[in-house]
């Protein structure tokens, strides 16, 4: 059996060696991997790349350390640039067979493509410009990979070029595609990991829209960020929007603009091409940085661009095409070990590839992402400079030992990321401050001085009849009112809030009241035919005022209590200042309280702007009602500024502050000098002269002395007439409420009725109390006086009677005496003494004249003949009546 087991045994034998000799000449002939390219034939970059992956597969076939086991062809699609058109091209690559696929540039378009890989599980898909973080899923993406670095990469560059240069605060505009979102994402996690910088503004556009660009524009202007970081892939369509940044004033030394990886052709052409580039396009993007994935690597990054250039003049290098380039070689050496058979592709075949390629080394993770440094460029206005490098895996940033960046203000000094931050208040240093706080203060003391000498003179006659209680209530509203600007000045705090309001609003109720009362007792007085029976005590307006001002404080301790102020602070982020506001925290609540102050206050002011015209035209003695009414006019006026610089937004806080101060300032100044500095200066200048307007209590003081100022040349019984003696005369005087018939908007003043009687003419003399006109001397011949007829009782209770009218030329005066008694009296005196005192002169509109009686003569008067046979009425003690002024 041994015989014939030997020869088998040596046939088994040489089987093996056999088996063993022919696997080396198997796998000595080369396989043959055909590559398809799905690439957007309207993309200008496309040739570029197209070139480099033809000049890939060359390398490789003629590699003796590859050709003996592979070799390359290549088949070209086209995508046209859509996700639908790259799947067909997709599909038609699938179905031709080929062993891999090369493309897209889009990221959008990848992922399309990346789907169709898989419907043969055995083919890879490499792209050399699709870094969209969304490839990194191996769930959906198993059989991806790419040879440029991510944007989570890019992201961590920006991250790392930021914190070199201290910027902390950056807006973002990026383009609503896959690649532009990817590397916004990417920015906001890094952002949430770190903390090391806040996102102003984060704003997508479409770089066709020029509507939107402009909407988006100013949006970032009004973020404030100087530092923008532009992402897209687009170009043509960015130069235009820089142009638009630059118009809007978002470029310049204040500005940096950080361009992404796709954006960076843009740099690269105003370098290349300086003299055909767009002259505004490269003022806009002087001194612009841009993050790049290090793209040209050491001798054999510098041989592949001179390859490239050999012999081809008609194909510039684009971007990325070296990443294409480094693609057909990471694919040849991830597929090499599976040859010759094609079993699954796992994507695990990439990561255990490493290569020293033109873009660097080759270096994957298991999910196939390159692991790859970045670049940072930036263009001087004139040329485009390397100027950092950002080392993988860890992002370190390394600035350049022979280039430095140069901004756009020519300065290497980084500028600051926002305006500098400073808080948007007057405060006491400030000139503004000072010259109100002065302006003001002077004015407090001006009313403490003024108190102090109302106290000290509040016994005068003069001051008396001013009212020094009113006059001191009037004081203190302005002085609180000037104190409240104080309180305004610097930042606010819960005490500001609270204090400011309340010390202005109170203070000026207080005013506006005191003010309103005054005024309310001159019309109620000039009503009132019955002018100096009708008194008005200072107990009932102090009643009637505090129960005004208690309305005010009420509704304002309410809104208070209900819905308190609080500080809230505001930053604008385009000028870098911080406002102060106070805010309610419930608005609604605190609107409702405001426009019931607002409301009341407004009442009171169109109130007293009603009575200031209705006592627009008293005599003199009254003219404080004039001066009433101009505070509140001025009140009106400077009230709706103060009003206006506080609830109009969009003012500098100098500027409403300034203009605020000034209203209230000019409002309380005048109201001061109207109501107490006007008084206050004629008593201090003369103590015993009458000022015209000193208040409507002197009137009836200084009756007397008007009398002699109207009508001097009535003394004491005797006329006095220029180069003539003293004659005796007798004289009837009395003082009346008249009112001028016949005349608009007339208004009872109290007048004095003189009749002289002389040796000569006998004369009516009839003036205005502390009135500057003159008063009129008429003729008694010329006069003519009757007795009115009551009229029915009107509805305030007061009867309207006992007047009697004078008539003389074309005037008609209506009297109001006390009695009908007195009527009767001066209607017979007038009548008589004209020579008119008969049966056809009538008295009582028709009925016979009331002759002398002893019994008329009881009632006060006395009967007294002499030359001119007058028989006139020596009343005295009648209040309100006549008196005679001869025969004393």
């Amino acid at each position: 059996m041994q015989p014939s087991r030997a020869p088998l045994a040596l046939c088994w034998h040489h089987f093996l060696l056999l088996a063993l000799l022919l696997i080396p000449l198997a796998s000595a002939v080369p396989q043959n991997l055909t590559y398809g390219i799905v690439l957007n034939s309207q993309d200008p970059a496309s040739p570029s790349f197209i070139r480099a992956i033809s000049l890939a597969k060359d390398a490789v076939n003629a590699d003796p350390t590859l050709n003996p086991y592979v070799s390359v062809s290549l088949k070209t699609y086209d995508s046209m640039g859509a996700p639908t058109q790259a799947f067909i091209a997709g599909m038609q690559a699938v179905t031709e067979g080929v062993s891999g696929l090369i493309g897209e540039a889009d990221s959008g378009n990848t992922e399309t493509l990346a789907l169709v890989s898989q419907v043969r599980a055995n083919i890879p898909l490499c792209s050399g410009a699709s870094t969209s973080p969304a490839l990194s899923n191996k769930t959906e993406f198993p059989n991806f990979f790419r040879t440029i670095p991510k944007d989570d990469a890019q992201a961590a560059g920006f991250v790392a070029l930021l914190a070199q240069m201290g910027w902390k605060r950056v807006a973002i505009l990026f383009e609503g595609t896959a690649y532009g979102q990817g590397i916004t994402q990417a920015l906001g996690t890094a952002n949430t990991d770190t903390g090391a910088f806040s996102i102003d503004a984060q704003l997508s556009f479409n770089p066709e829209d020029d509507a939107q660009i402009t909407s988006q524009l100013r949006a970032l202007l009004a973020s404030g960020s100087r530092i923008i970081l532009a992402i897209g892939a687009d170009t043509a369509n960015f130069a235009k929007l820089i142009k638009m940044a630059a118009t809007m004033g978002l470029v310049g030394d204040n500005y940096v603009w950080v361009l992404s990886d796709a954006l960076f052709p843009a740099l690269q052409q105003l370098s290349d091409s300086p003299t055909t580039a767009d002259p505004a396009v490269a003022a806009a993007l002087k001194g612009a940085l841009a993050v790049y994935p290090r793209e040209s690597s050491g001798q054999a990054g510098i041989n592949f661009a001179s390859t490239f250039a050999t012999g081809n003049s008609a194909i510039p290098l684009a971007p990325y095409s070296m990443f294409y380039y480094d693609c057909v070689q990471a694919l040849v050496r991830a597929q090499l070990p599976l040859l010759p058979a094609f079993p699954v592709f796992n994507i695990a075949q990439i990561a255990s590839v490493t290569y020293p390629g033109v873009t660097g080394t080759l270096a994957f993770t298991p999910a196939g992402d390159r692991v790859g440094d970045f670049l940072v460029y930036n263009y001087n206005g004139h040329s485009v400079s390397e100027v950092a490098s950002i080392k993988a895996p860890t992002y370190v940033y390394s600035p350049s030992t022979t280039v430095a960046i140069t901004f756009h203000s020519g300065s290497s000094s980084p500028p600051l990321d926002a305006p500098v931050m400073k808080d948007n208040v007057v405060d006491w240093t400030s000139p503004l401050a000072i010259v109100v706080t002065a302006a003001f203060g002077i004015m407090v003391v001006v009313i403490l001085v003024s108190a102090v000498g109302i106290f000290a003179k509040r016994q005068d006659a003069g001051m008396r009849a001013a009212s020094p209680l009113f006059c001191g209530l009037s004081l203190l509203g302005m002085l609180l009112v000037f104190l409240s600007e104080g309180v305004d000045v610097g930042a606010k705090t819960q005490l500001h809030c609270i204090a400011y309001p309340a010390l202005l609003s109170t203070g000026f109720f207080i005013t506006l009241c005191a003010v309103f009362v005054k005024q309310w007792r001159i019309y109620r007085i000039f009503e009132n035919v019955h002018l100096i029976n009708q008194g008005i005590r200072d107990k009932k307006l102090i009643t009637i005022f505090s129960l005004m001002v208690g309305v005010q404080i009420i509704l304002l301790v309410c809104m208070m209590i209900v819905t308190p102020l609080h500080p809230v602070a505001t930053l604008d982020k385009m000028t870098g200042q911080t406002t102060y506001s106070c805010e309610a925290t419930n608005s609604s609540l605190q609107g409702i309280f405001a426009a019931l102050i607002f409301a009341y206050g407004g009442a009171l002011v169109l109130v007293c702007t009603y009575l200031a015209i209705r006592t627009r035209n008293v005599y003199s003695a009254f003219n404080e009602s004039k001066w009433i009414g101009l505070s509140v006019y001025n009140i009106i006026l400077c009230g709706s500024i103060a009003i206006g610089m506080t609830y109009i937004g969009g003012i500098p806080e100098t500027t409403r502050f300034g203009v605020r101060s000034a209203a209230v300032f000019f409002a309380a100044t005048v109201v001061y000098y109207t109501l107490v500095g006007r008084l206050f200066q004629v008593l201090l200048i003369s103590e015993n002269s009458r000022s015209e307007d000193l208040g409507s209590g002197a009137a009836a003081a200084m009756a007397a002395q008007e009398v002699k100022a109207a009508a001097s040349y009535v003394q004491l019984g005797v006329v006095t007439r220029s180069g003539q003696g003293l004659v005796a005369v007798q004289m009837r005087t009395g003082r009346f409420p008249m009112r001028q018939q016949g005349v608009v908007n007339a208004h009872w003043k109290t007048h004095i009725l003189s009749v002289a009687l002389g040796a000569g003419e006998r004369t009516l003399v009839l003036f205005e109390v502390n009135s500057h006109e003159a008063g009129v001397a008429v003729p008694l011949t010329s006069v003519r006086a009757r007795v009115v007829s009551s009229d029915s009782k009107p509805s305030d209770g007061r009867a309207r009677q006992y007047r009697f009218e004078i008539r003389y030329h074309t005037t008609c005066m209506v009297a109001q005496a006390s009695t009908q008694t007195e009527c009767d009296e001066w209607v017979y005196l007038l009548n008589s003494a004209a020579g008119t005192g008969s049966q056809d002169d009538n008295l009582h509109g028709g009925e016979s004249p009331l002759p002398y009686s002893p019994t008329r003569a009881a009632h006060g008067g006395s009967r007294r003949e002499n030359d001119f046979g007058l028989l006139p009425y020596a009343a005295s003690g009648r209040r309100g009546g006549s008196h005679a002024q001869g025969g004393r």
